[in-house]
């Protein structure tokens, strides 16, 4: 399987969390959006699979103006549904 293709991979390497997906792999799941489903023209064309990527990074990047990015969101969604699933590893003042 060459990189481009591969799936969205989640994991914790040598300290580090790693969250990595090929470009053509990410061009699919955008085409499949959910936001699409809707749209009476169908799905899109990705006719460069390089430059929307890059797009798709910098709005990733984008700052507001409180200084968080989407992946900020992304982080603080999944660390609050980790702590409701029951999470081990995080304890709150108060907690025995």
């Amino acid at each position: 399987m060459a990189n481009k293709d591969q799936p969205l991979k989640v994991e914790l390497v040598g300290g580090l969390l790693t969250v990595s997906i090929g470009v053509s792999a990410l061009c699919t799941a955008v085409k499949a959006a959910p936001c699409f489903e809707t749209d009476l023209e169908g799905e899109p064309e990705i006719t460069d699979e390089d430059i929307f990527v890059r797009a798709i990074v910098a709005e990733l990047e984008r700052e507001e103006e409180d200084g968080t990015t989407p992946l900020h969101q992304i982080f603080d969604h999944a660390a609050g549904k980790a702590i409701e699933e029951g999470a081990e590893g995080v304890r709150f003042p108060g907690d025995a």
